[in-house]
């Protein structure tokens, strides 16, 4: 994690996407601007942290092996594309997805750091993970600016026309 928040304190801008999202969050300095898409935080977290219990872990991780959450996070017509593309995590990529999920708990003070950044929240508007109730409330936690793209879950590969185009309008 050092090595990684060198990189991200030296960073205008840095961006997430879920869990990578999260850790773009953690790192964030008053002056970057931080964006986010499909990323739950503070409360949302539990959820995250309980798919390491050892029944929720069979089913997500062991049973589905992240296919489910790929192909039911994702429109349709982008289903077969990111199978093809994250479907196959590897040996041992269960019991690595349990350590991360044990793993996620919000530093202190994460909030009001967040709120010293410049957040931009871009989120799918048919994301079934991380709905727009989830967006609204990680949006009034950090007070960013939340922007809507037709997709969803996974925005900077369903989207990434869109996706782009509010990163570039940022500059």
């Amino acid at each position: 994690m050092q090595a990684l928040s060198v990189q991200c304190a030296s960073a205008d801008v840095i961006i997430g996407h879920d869990m990578g999202g999260v850790l773009a969050a953690m790192c964030a300095r008053p002056t970057q601007t931080v964006v986010l898409s499909g990323t739950a935080l503070a409360v949302y977290w539990w959820a995250i942290r309980a798919t390491a219990w050892p029944l929720a872990h069979r089913w997500f991780y062991q049973r589905h092996g992240g296919h489910r959450f790929l192909s039911q996070g994702s429109l349709p017509e982008h289903r077969d594309g990111l199978l093809s593309a994250f479907g196959d995590h590897g040996p041992g990529w269960s019991d690595r997805m349990r350590r991360i999920a044990q793993g996620m708990k919000p530093p202190l003070g994460l909030a009001a750091r967040l709120k010293e950044s410049e957040v931009h929240l871009i989120w799918g508007e048919r994301d079934p993970w991380y709905p727009k109730s989830v967006a609204h409330a990680v949006r009034r936690g950090t007070t960013g600016t939340l922007h809507w793209l037709p997709c969803g879950h996974f925005v900077p590969w369903e989207e990434p026309e869109g996706f782009s185009q509010i990163l570039v309008g940022l500059a």
